[in-house]
């Protein structure tokens, strides 16, 4: 086999026609003066960011302004609206900074670039959030009657509340302007008592927003996938055994695909970062079976499973 080394990431968009045909349509809507709101979920390594980004270039080549803003694991440390602000310097750098003929001593606090400088204090939650929804709608309102415009927000799972509660403002105020926008969440993260899923709930309860889910790949899409890395036809065996080890996700397909000519080298620590990650917020019973599961390495009796479990 050739090796992969440096080549560890399909250099072609991969699969997911279908679905991105659903994106591109939503934002083709938007860009007729129809707000769009798509949520796309999907287990960590099923490419909803290589999706989005996908989408971000087709639409740019369209005349859309994209910009994205990035929801981040802060904990306790909630930084409040960041992903709008990142998105937003975005779209007001891309733009060219346009001087825009509204309100905006709220939304200068996120960004003092909007009044010309750095000394306007930093938003510290002593103004009225009322009035900063406001003028931030009003902001994406003017930026998007401009020019259309995609928004996505990636890790919708990581957002803080303050976060949340602007995007339902947004999304009910730009039902007739020129946005799209696109959550992307981690779907494994966000069960029924996880802070992020009333919000997702309620946008696609309301009608507002369409919810398309990631899958695993088939066998085809990981030929295609391989084949893409290796600039060669992949060997049989090769897709039989990444198939059943990655289950169809991409990103542990390309971490073990970048392992193959040393099979008993350890697992690449972003893939076992990954795969730990699944286990952390498990019950003890689950990881009791796991810890059973891991040690017998290949098939184990259902019932030494069960077994196991009762002892606990």
């Amino acid at each position: 086999m050739r090796g992969v080394a440096g080549r560890v990431s399909s250099p072609r968009f991969v699969g997911r026609l279908e679905e991105l045909e659903v994106v591109v349509a939503s934002v083709a809507r938007s860009a007729e003066g129809r707000g769009t709101v798509m949520l796309v979920g999907g287990e960590p390594g099923m490419g909803k960011s290589r999706l989005v980004a996908e989408l971000g270039r087709l639409a740019a080549a369209t005349g859309v302004t994209a910009a994205t803003g990035e929801c981040l694991p802060l904990g306790d440390g909630d930084l409040p609206y960041a992903p709008i602000v990142t998105a937003l310097r975005s779209l007001l750098r891309d733009r060219g900074g346009p001087e825009l003929d509204i309100a905006h001593d709220e939304v200068a606090r996120l960004l003092p670039e909007l009044d010309g400088g750095p000394d306007r204090p930093a938003l510290d939650g002593s103004g009225s959030a009322g009035r900063l929804f406001e003028q931030l709608l009003a902001v994406f309102a003017a930026l998007a009657r401009a020019g259309p415009i995609l928004l996505v927000v990636e890790d919708i799972h990581w957002s803080d509340a303050s976060t949340r509660d602007f995007l339902t403002y947004l999304v009910r105020g730009t039902r007739r302007e020129r946005l799209a926008l696109v959550l992307t969440y981690r779907s494994d993260e966000v069960d029924r008592h996880h802070a992020a899923r009333p919000f997702l709930t309620e946008l696609e309860r309301s009608g507002q927003a369409r919810r398309l889910e990631l899958r695993g790949f088939g066998r085809a899409e990981v030929i295609e996938q391989v084949g893409a890395i290796l600039d060669s036809e992949p060997e049989p065996a090769l897709v039989d055994d990444l198939l059943r080890r990655a289950e169809g996700n991409p990103f542990f397909t390309e971490e073990l695909l970048a392992t193959v000519e040393e099979p008993h080298a350890p697992l690449p620590e972003s893939l076992r970062d990954a795969m730990l990650g699944r286990v952390d917020g498990a019950s003890e019973q689950v990881r009791a079976v796991l810890q059973v599961t891991a040690v017998a390495m290949r098939g184990v009796d259902h019932g030494l499973l069960g077994r196991r479990c009762a002892m606990r």
